[in-house]
């Protein structure tokens, strides 16, 4: 049986409008609010121009040089129009070791004992 065109588009995305009413079902729910963004047309989240989409997965800002993923630039971009705040930072706060070799004893703190 051969099926339209437009049929199978919707049969297909069938899931995923599934998974969008779930979502606002259950924010409501919670009492939260749900923004639908428009994801066409991504834009630069350090100047706001048009990004040049390369075939790597890679976006290059043409006005500032901006060059990173794509997918790093959409979580940006959606960083910019949520209500949500960074609850972290960049820079590894004092005291906190990268890893556990960095936390073990020194020798000079061995010959101390």
């Amino acid at each position: 049986m051969r099926l339209s065109k437009e049929l199978k588009r919707r049969l297909n995305n069938w899931w995923f409008k599934k998974f969008l009413a779930q979502l606002n079902y259950k924010a409501k729910w919670e009492g939260i609010e749900v923004n639908a963004v428009n994801p066409r047309g991504s834009t630069c989240p350090i100047c706001g121009s048009r990004l040049k989409v390369y075939l790597n997965g890679q976006v290059k800002c043409r006005s500032c040089s901006y060059y990173v993923d794509r997918h790093v630039t959409a979580c940006l971009n959606l960083l910019k129009v949520s209500d949500v705040r960074l609850l972290f930072s960049l820079e590894r706060p004092l005291g906190v070791a990268v890893s556990p070799a960095l936390t073990s004893v020194s020798d000079e703190d061995k010959l101390g004992e």
